[in-house]
C-alpha cells in the first residue's frame, strides 16, 4: 500500500470554500507509522490494519479517537495484532461502491440511517484501488445537532480531517466529493485519479455468517477496477452482474480485453488477488465471464497467467504458498476449460514458476 510523507501544510488543499474538511492543530500530521512497524509475531502493520483499528476504536469509544497509541511506533505495534490468514481479504458487511464525486451522498444517506435507527455514531474502511483509509461519522446533540464527519488516512496515523454540518446545512453534506478530503498526490498515489471509485465497507453491518451486502454499485459497472475490487473481495455476484449486463456484448475488443484484466494502480490483476485471497466461488464466477468475453486464446493465456505487470509474481504461486486449495481448483478447472489442451500442463507449470522474492501487499 503507498506511503506517502509529506508535511502537513501540502495536505491542506480543499476544494470545499464554505465548509472545508480541516485537520486539528493540536496533533502531528507529521507523524506516519504506515508500513513502519510490526505486530508482537513480526508481521507489518499496514494501512488496511491501521485503518481498520481506528475504526473498531471509534466505534468502541463512543465516535471518540485516542491518538497516544496512534502516535507511537511501541503502542501502536502491541495495540495491532494481524488475525488475517496470510492473503485474506477481509471485506464483510454492508458495501457501497462509491464514485469520487459520490462520497458525500452515501455519507449523507449514511446520517439518515443513523437517525432512524437511534444511533449516534458509525464508522466505515474506505477501500480505494491502492490505498485503505477510514470514515467516522456522529451525530452530537449540543444546542442543535451537529452532524461530525471523521476522515482517517493511515498515512497520517496521529490525526484525522474534521468537517461537521448542522440542521441547517445538512443537505450540503451531499455536495462533499473525495476530491475535498484528498489532496491531489493522494488521489493520484490512491488510484483515485484514472478510476476514481473505492469501496466503503460498514462492518458493523456484518454478522455472524460473515456475509456481504452490496448496498451500492456504480453506473457503469463495466469498469476493470469493479471487477478487481470483487475479486479481491470475493464478491461473486458482481461478477455476475457484469457479465450479464445488457451493455456488455457491446464492449469493444479493447475494452473487453481491460476489463478482463481487471488490473489495479498498481497493475495486479484480479485474477492474481481471487488466488492470492483464496476466492474459488469468485473464480469459478470469472471463468463465466472469461467464455463470454469471446477473446482470443493468445489474449486469454496472458490473462490467465495472472501475474504482476513485471511477470515475477504468479496468482498461482499466491494461491500455493497461502494453502489455497479449492481456489488452485478452480484456477485449474478455469485453464483447462479455456486453453487448448496440447499445452495446458506447460502454461500451468508456467504459471506457478516464482521468479523473484516479493510479495504483493
Amino acid at each position: 500500500m503507498p506511503i506517502i510523507n509529506k508535511s502537513a501544510s501540502n495536505y491542506v488543499e480543499y476544494i470545499s470554500k464554505n465548509n472545508p474538511p480541516y485537520l486539528s492543530k493540536k496533533r502531528d500530521a507529521s507523524i506516519n507509522l504506515n508500513g513502519k512497524v510490526s505486530d508482537c509475531n513480526g508481521e507489518i502493520i499496514w494501512c488496511r490494519h491501521i485503518a481498520s483499528y481506528w475504526s473498531e476504536f471509534f466505534c468502541s469509544n463512543s465516535g471518540k479517537i485516542d491518538y497516544e497509541t496512534f502516535s507511537s511506533p511501541q503502542l501502536l505495534s502491541k495495540a495491532i495484532v494481524i488475525q488475517e490468514n496470510k492473503g485474506t481479504n477481509n471485506i464483510k458487511g454492508d458495501v457501497y461502491f462509491v464514485e469520487n464525486e459520490s462520497w458525500g451522498s452515501v455519507i449523507y444517506n449514511l446520517f439518515l440511517q443513523l437517525e432512524k435507527e437511534n444511533k449516534s455514531h458509525t464508522s466505515l474502511e474506505v477501500h480505494s484501488p491502492g490505498h485503505a483509509m477510514a470514515l467516522g461519522i456522529k451525530i452530537k446533540n449540543d444546542k442543535e445537532n451537529k452532524f461530525v464527519i471523521n476522515f482517517y488516512d493511515p498515512n497520517q496515523t496521529a490525526t484525522h480531517k474534521r468537517v461537521f454540518f448542522c440542521t441547517n446545512n445538512i443537505c450540503d453534506i451531499i455536495n462533499l466529493t473525495a476530491y475535498d478530503f484528498l489532496s491531489e498526490q493522494c488521489l493520484k498515489c490512491y488510484g483515485l485519479k484514472e478510476d476514481t471509485l473505492s469501496l466503503f465497507v460498514d462492518k458493523t453491518k456484518s454478522n455472524d455468517n460473515n456475509n456481504v451486502f452490496i448496498k451500492k454499485l456504480p453506473d457503469n459497472i463495466l469498469q476493470g477496477v469493479v471487477i478487481n475490487f470483487a475479486m479481491g473481495a470475493g464478491l461473486r455476484e458482481i461478477i455476475k452482474k457484469v457479465y450479464n449486463d445488457t451493455r456488455f456484448t457491446d464492449l469493444t475488443k479493447s475494452q473487453m480485453k481491460i476489463l478482463c484484466e481487471s488490473k489495479n494502480v498498481n497493475n495486479v490483476p484480479g485474477l492474481l488477488l481471487a488466488l492470492q485471497n483464496g476466492h474459488d466461488n469468485v473464480i469459478d464466477e470469472y471463468g463465466t465471464l472469461i467464455k463470454k468475453s469471446n477473446l482470443n486464446k493468445e489474449e486469454l493465456i496472458h490473462i490467465l497467467s495472472a501475474r504482476t505487470l513485471d511477470g515475477t509474481i504468479p496468482g498461482l504461486y499466491q494461491a500455493l504458498q497461502n494453502g489455497h486449495a479449492q481456489a488452485i481448483k478452480s484456477y485449474g478447472n478455469l485453464v483447462l476449460d479455456t486453453i487448448d489442451k496440447n499445452i495446458d500442463l506447460e502454461y500451468l507449470l508456467s504459471a506457478f514458476k516464482y521468479e523473484a522474492h516479493s510479495s504483493n501487499k
